[in-house]
């Protein structure tokens, strides 16, 4: 049996791996002795052949662990050991392949991905993501309420490893202060923005074409004492990232590759459905004028700003 974990999410694809290792062990080995791991990418063809050729302890199966084979570039010795694993696949071996990230189509190893039963963690989506924080932070015996479950995906995103941590802060909390619900207020303690949300809701009301919102958060950005410069480079960073996602290869951009948080990249996606690529790239454009024209100081900031929502949103 060979089987591919992989995707972006590497916390779930790591906790899909433990538990096919924790399967292994309960059925066949319960002290592991028959699980070999390798460092995939580094492998060598003799120690992959030497671990077919070790007989089993006390077990009548033997699990193989392979990670980040994938990242290797295609080679002579990668190809050998691919068609060598295909030929040994039965019942009497478990190989398990996990793979950080998406798997490469080299025609080498395509054999193998297809032969393989395959199981790909993808980054979560809101929904999905709102319903796996339920779940788990029900594990945890930990009640958030919505404004919470709002606030935790608002502030650390699709981010999993960063996410269970928070969670089991905000359940110690919780117990340890007899709260019964964990609040937004008690999520803010114990998390960071991971990015501007009000540059965000700003962008998000300007996408809606909702003028008197988008007035209202940039003058409230202005009042509570946010430098017209730091709205301007918040903006242009935000308008950038919806032209990289409307391009012709914004579908296939990851947030690594646009280097901004996922849950942001997410809602940008999200707010495509509002605009077109022609009002993006004009914003973008009027965006560049501000700019030179704050550095000169030939307008106040809250004329310019003003200027350039009823150019985005309309009247």
């Amino acid at each position: 049996m060979i089987i591919i974990v992989s995707g972006e999410d590497t916390y779930r694809s790591r906790k899909r791996l433990a538990a096919l290792m924790e399967a292994f062990k309960k059925k066949f080995d319960p002290h592991g002795y028959n699980i070999a791991r390798f460092d995939g990418s580094a492998v060598s063809f003799d120690q992959v052949q030497s671990a077919f050729g070790t007989v089993s302890f006390l077990a009548s199966k033997r699990m193989m662990v392979f990670e980040n084979f994938f990242n290797a570039k295609t080679s002579d010795k990668q190809k050998q050991i691919c068609e060598y694993l295909i030929e040994r696949d039965s019942d009497d071996h478990i190989i398990v392949f996990w793979q950080s990230g998406e798997l490469p189509g080299a025609s080498s190893r395509l054999k193998i991905i297809k032969k393989a039963k395959s199981d790909q963690f993808d980054v979560l989506e809101e929904s999905s993501l709102a319903s796996w924080i339920r779940t788990e932070a029900a594990a945890r015996g930990l009640v958030l309420d919505s404004r919470a479950g709002t606030a935790l995906m608002e502030r650390v995103g699709s981010d999993l490893w960063t996410m269970s941590n928070v969670l089991d802060q905000l359940s110690a909390f919780t117990k340890g202060s007899n709260m019964k619900t964990a609040t937004e207020d008690v999520v803010k303690q114990f998390t960071t923005v991971a990015y501007d949300e009000n540059i965000f809701h700003l962008t998000d009301a300007l996408a809606q074409k909702n003028t008197r919102a988008a007035l209202e958060l940039l003058f409230d950005q202005l009042e509570s004492g946010s430098h017209p410069l730091y709205i301007l480079t918040m903006l242009v960073r935000q308008f950038r990232m919806l032209v990289q996602l409307a391009g012709p290869e914004g579908g296939h951009l990851t947030a690594a590759d646009i280097g901004a948080h996922p849950f942001a990249v997410q809602k940008a996606r999200e707010m495509l459905q509002h605009f077109s690529l022609p009002e993006i790239l004009r914003a973008y454009r009027e965006l560049e004028v501000i700019d030179a024209k704050l550095k000169r100081g030939e307008k106040d900031a809250e004329t310019l700003f003003s200027r350039f929502v009823y150019s985005v949103a309309g009247q």
